[in-house]
């Protein structure tokens, strides 16, 4: 299984990729890519929001997303940012045990203070390749990672 961080400072994350091709070329599923995040206190994860809802390879490949979350303590919560171009924009309490559906837009998930979010992912599709698009008004969070990793914002 691979694992690592994604992110930096307040929207750093830790996953597993439990059945990805992130080392696994051969694996049997077909349509599923499954992994898990842990997003500490007060951090975003899934962030910049991203979306996978147009077949348009290698930039981006379409799936289908649901997420399980799971809060720590289990009386807290997080909130989980849904939206898309076409006039959706929505935001969801994320509890103890909730699931989220995201069959297309943008996505973006955030742990409220004092509370540890997981989230089992499972991505759908005609692809085993993870190829997402950013949200072009957020993407440049993304380039700012190797600046604060270096400045000690791991």
């Amino acid at each position: 299984m691979a694992q690592g961080v994604w992110g930096a400072a307040n929207f750093r994350r830790y996953f597993h990729q439990i059945l990805t091709m992130a080392g696994q070329p051969d694996l049997p599923a077909r349509r599923l890519i499954v992994g898990e995040t842990f997003t500490p206190s007060g951090n975003w994860s899934t962030f910049p929001p991203h979306r996978h809802e147009k077949d348009d390879l290698p930039r981006e490949a379409f799936h289908e997303e649901m997420y399980y979350f799971k809060v720590n303590p289990a009386d807290g919560f997080g909130i989980a940012r849904h939206y898309n171009d076409h006039g959706l924009d929505a935001n969801y309490t994320v509890r103890d045990s909730t699931i989220l559906m995201a069959p297309d837009g943008y996505h973006s998930v955030v742990s409220a203070p004092g509370y540890m979010t997981y989230y089992l992912w499972f991505l759908a599709g005609e692809h085993r390749i993870q190829a997402t698009a950013n949200d072009p008004a957020l993407g440049w969070v993304e380039r700012t990672v190797p600046m604060l990793k270096e400045l000690g914002h791991q």
